[in-house]
């Protein structure tokens, strides 16, 4: 099953309970729930790079139940990780992308072939940047694998015109493989596909 959704769309639909799942209660009010912590790397009041289009996620079949919202909970932590990408890729982030980045990872679509060792070392040698150069349009997430333990994110990214600061189109298309290792989601593969005027 394929939803098209927007990020409160999403919240409201694991609230009442997604189809196949058994509606979520309501606990009595005077038990009601403590608010839950942000997701790790969250910080409250955050203003990532807008999102321009609804998301599609992909929940799977909508009879496996729980399922469908694990698969939700994993959408939801890689457009977490899409969020932080462009502003992590600006600040210069090395922290973020050695963890991101498998150790394996290899990324196609530039001049040559490129490794998480390379990414990295022409990261820390180049300038940060106050705003985020681009944002991420368009994106969709597709959760796969028995275990739900392989994404394919893809969308396209839209540049920031340095002397003007606006958003101009999308430039170029993207694609990564995302694999769930040891608790936390990297990147395996990626692949640009630059955009022809």
């Amino acid at each position: 099953m394929h939803i098209l959704v927007s990020t409160p769309v999403l919240a409201l639909a694991l609230a009442a309970g997604l189809p196949g799942t058994a509606p979520a209660t309501q606990a009595p009010a005077a038990q009601a729930p403590a608010a839950r912590p942000l997701p790790p790397g969250a910080v409250e009041g955050y203003r990532a790079a807008p999102l321009a289009a609804p998301i599609l996620v992909s929940l799977g079949d909508p009879g496996t139940g729980g399922r469908a919202v694990a698969r939700a909970s994993a959408a939801g932590e890689l457009r977490a990780l899409a969020a932080r990408w462009p502003e992590a890729l600006a600040r210069r982030d090395l922290a973020f992308f050695d963890q991101l980045l498998a150790d394996d990872y290899l990324g196609l679509g530039g001049p040559a072939p490129e490794t998480k060792a390379g990414f990295i070392t022409a990261l820390a040698r180049s300038a940060p940047s106050r705003d985020a150069a681009f944002r991420i349009d368009s994106l969709q997430i597709r959760i796969l694998g028995s275990d739900d333990g392989l994404a394919v994110m893809s969308g396209s990214l839209t540049d920031r015109d340095p002397r003007t600061g606006e958003f101009t189109g999308p430039r170029v298309m993207f694609t990564e493989v995302l694999e769930r290792r040891q608790g936390r989601w990297q990147v395996v593969h990626g692949h640009l596909s630059w955009i022809r005027s």
